[in-house]
């Protein structure tokens, strides 16, 4: 329901709620002058519920507005995953992997580290540079040429709700002089927009190049 039909329902409401009847002769004929002891008349009544017909309309139309810019803004939720350990399907023999947003495998490193992508956005977006941003450092330490194990190609479009995840070397990463201090990860569109993205797992990357860094 739109805002114009709120309005329109409201003021008819208000019309009818503010004619009182009476009955003579066995009809009922509408009145609208004041009784006695009452503190509103009709006009009164319809004034009131006009404004608030007014307002209403008014929050709705502001709703409307809210809601259809967000349709036209892009949206990508970003995701670190920590790769934790590698599996094979018993039927095709096909090796996947079991990736975790919230815990980094410390105990047996492997050799990707993973971002995912989500569109969120109502209309498809071309995904075409993954990475890192390192905090206190403007420029940013991008995953060239991500593996992608889907057998899909990159960059990726994303149609709204679909996903890939990117693989980039976990030793590369580490490597990295700023890897103690990656503040989130990023997927940039190619359009320009730049979604950022934080997890658990990512967390645990950076305490790990961090206890790496103080060793060496």
């Amino acid at each position: 329901m739109d805002a114009k039909t709120v309005e329109n329902t409201l003021t008819n409401f208000c019309i009818i709620f503010s004619c009182r009847f009476v009955v003579s002769d066995g009809k009922a004929e509408p009145i609208n002058e004041q009784r006695p002891g009452t503190t509103m008349n009709s006009k009164d009544i319809t004034d009131v519920v006009t404004a608030v017909a007014a307002f209403v309309a008014m929050a709705l139309g502001m709703y409307n507005f809210v809601i259809e810019r967000a349709k036209r803004k892009v949206q990508v939720q970003v995701q670190p995953k920590a790769i934790m350990r590698r599996v094979k399907n018993p039927v095709t023999g096909i090796e996947g992997v079991l990736a975790s947003s919230t815990e980094f495998n410390t105990d047996h490193l492997d050799e990707y580290f993973a971002i995912e992508a989500v569109n969120l956005s109502t209309f498809p977006v071309v995904i075409d540079t993954i990475g890192f941003q390192v905090a206190g450092q403007s420029t940013r330490m991008t995953i060239i040429q991500p593996l992608v194990i889907d057998g899909g190609k990159w960059p990726r479009r994303l149609e709204p709700r679909e996903s890939v995840t990117a693989y980039g070397q976990l030793r590369y990463i580490l490597s990295e002089p700023g890897a103690a201090k990656i503040k989130y990860a990023f997927a940039e569109t190619s359009c320009g927009v730049l979604c950022k993205g934080t997890s658990g797992a990512l967390k645990g990357l950076t305490d790990f190049a961090r206890q790496a860094q103080l060793r060496a």
